[in-house]
C-alpha cells in the first residue's frame, strides 16, 4: 500500500511524498491559512500556546495543527473573526474554502477540519 507508506513517513515528521513531490506539514498549514483568510468576516489565523511536552515550555503556534487520519488530512485552525458575523457560516465557509485549496492546489484527500473561533476582532464596531 503505498498511500500507507507516504502517511507513515508524515506521521514520523517527515514530508509527504505525492507522486514524487513532497509537501512539508508548514506548507499544508500554509495553504489552509491562506485560504481560510480569503472569507469574508476572517480577519486572520491565531496564534495558539502549545506546551512542549519534553521541555516542559510554551510555544507559539501558527494556529494550524495538520496531522493525519486514515489516509485523509485532519485540520485544526485557529481563527480571529469580526464580531457581529455569523460564526456558523464563517467556519462552514472556512472549511470550504480550505478543503478546496489543499485538495487543488495540493491533490490531497482533506477529512475532518474542526474551526475554532478563537478570538472576535471589535475593532470595526
Amino acid at each position: 500500500m503505498k498511500s500507507m507508506h507516504k502517511i507513515s513517513r508524515f506521521i514520523e515528521g517527515k514530508d509527504v511524498d505525492t507522486n514524487g513531490i513532497f509537501v512539508s506539514k508548514r506548507v499544508i498549514a500554509s495553504v489552509a491559512a491562506m485560504a481560510a483568510e480569503e472569507v469574508e468576516g476572517v480577519i486572520g489565523v491565531d496564534r495558539i500556546a502549545k506546551v512542549v511536552p519534553r521541555l516542559g515550555r510554551v510555544r507559539g503556534s501558527e494556529g494550524v495543527n495538520v496531522r493525519f487520519d486514515e489516509g485523509n488530512i485532519e485540520l485544526d485552525i485557529y481563527l480571529r473573526v469580526r464580531y457581529g458575523e455569523d460564526l456558523p457560516k464563517i467556519a462552514e465557509r472556512a472549511q470550504n474554502n480550505i478543503r478546496r485549496a489543499v485538495e487543488h492546489l495540493l491533490g490531497m484527500t482533506v477529512g475532518n477540519i474542526n474551526v475554532h473561533v478563537s478570538s472576535l476582532d471589535f475593532s470595526g464596531r
